[in-house]
């Protein structure tokens, strides 16, 4: 490697740091795969507890149903809400399902996060590939009229 192509290297990887560009660009795509994973998960957790939720409720309409055969529809709809209301167990669902929404959304702000980033590492990359680019171009047309 002549000095003129050690010089530009060292430039590159010294002064405009290409390759320390490539590994944080490496490390927001490595970041971002590890946070859609993460919304990956909760969104399946949610699912789980959306499904467990049902079935409470199927079973306490069942069983408010049955000690309450003589009353109307609309009358049953209201005791219902009353019923889901106080139970125990449907308050502990109706608290997990808060938190675990309240874990998706910042899991999603998380990914969001990661894509700017990456978005500008790659913007950065490119912007450096056009520079050096260009400076071989001009180091290209300056020796092609030295000789």
């Amino acid at each position: 490697m002549s000095s003129a192509e050690a010089r530009a290297v060292n430039y590159a990887e010294q002064i405009l740091l290409v390759h320390e560009v490539y590994a944080e660009a490496k490390e927001a795509l490595k970041g971002l795969r590890h946070a859609q994973r993460a919304v990956i998960d909760l969104a399946a957790e949610r699912r789980h507890l959306a499904e467990t939720i049902t079935d409470v409720e199927m079973v306490l309409a069942g069983e408010t149903r049955g000690a309450n055969p003589d009353l109307s529809q609309a009358a049953f709809e209201r005791l219902m809400k009353e019923v889901l209301h106080k139970d125990d167990a449907m308050k502990r669902l109706r608290m997990k399902s808060l938190e675990l929404q309240s874990k998706h959304e910042e899991a999603e702000a998380v990914v969001r996060e990661h894509e700017f980033i990456l978005r500008v590492k790659a913007a950065r990359m490119e912007e450096l590939g056009g520079l050096l680019a260009f400076y071989g171009a001009t180091k290209a047309s300056r020796h092609a009229t030295d000789r």
